[in-house]
């Protein structure tokens, strides 16, 4: 959807980010139909949830990811959030694709989501994620240590801002670019086989 459903403080900032910086790209009418050689093209990309070598679930405690797993998932209103995420090497693959397109001017700039193809539960991430850790260490099931604590656990806080369910479609349209982790699948197997 084109409409921008955000309503707390820091995403309104952004969208104003993005506003302020796709002035650049603006021009009179008469002249977005001409070449105008070396005039500033303005790509916003909203990147999903990173993660990549050294950052994100692969690289938590195992009793961290026990605990998260056996902890409840849903919001304030008892809906599970759905979140996109986005490996490193996507995020740079995508930033090659923009600077190598030749995508058509628009007045204001032009938003891309950068994010994989499958928004997830971060309970279904964090579980696959805790599976990679254990075959990678041999475990053939949960031991002692994986057990989940049985001490008092604060209610986690969130740093979403509700469900975000997002589309690169744009992005792969205009930019031909296509990610070499479609989901947190394809993304943490690919870390799991490099980085451990």
């Amino acid at each position: 959807s084109e409409v921008l459903r955000c309503t707390d403080a820091k995403s309104l900032a952004r969208i104003q980010a993005e506003k302020e910086w796709g002035k650049l790209e603006y021009r009179k009418e008469n002249d977005a139909v001409s070449n105008i050689p070396n005039f500033p093209r303005v790509d916003y990309f909203r990147c999903g949830g990173i993660y990549g070598p050294g950052r994100g679930p692969l690289f938590s405690p195992l009793e961290s990811l026990t605990e998260s797993i056996s902890s409840p998932e849903e919001d304030d209103v008892g809906e599970v959030k759905y979140v996109n995420r986005i490996i490193v090497d996507d995020i740079c693959s995508a930033i090659l694709s923009g600077a190598k397109g030749n995508r058509p001017y628009y007045s204001g700039g032009r938003a891309y989501n950068l994010v994989d193809d499958d928004p997830s539960p971060r309970r279904a991430v964090i579980a696959e994620a805790r599976r990679l850790i254990l075959a990678a260490r041999g475990d053939e099931g949960i031991t002692e240590e994986t057990t989940p604590s049985t001490k008092k656990r604060r209610r986690r806080m969130s740093r979403g801002t509700g469900n975000k369910r997002c589309i690169n479609t744009r992005l792969k349209a205009e930019y031909g670019w296509t990610p070499a982790a479609p989901s947190f699948r394809e993304g943490l197997l690919h870390l799991s086989l490099h980085e451990f």
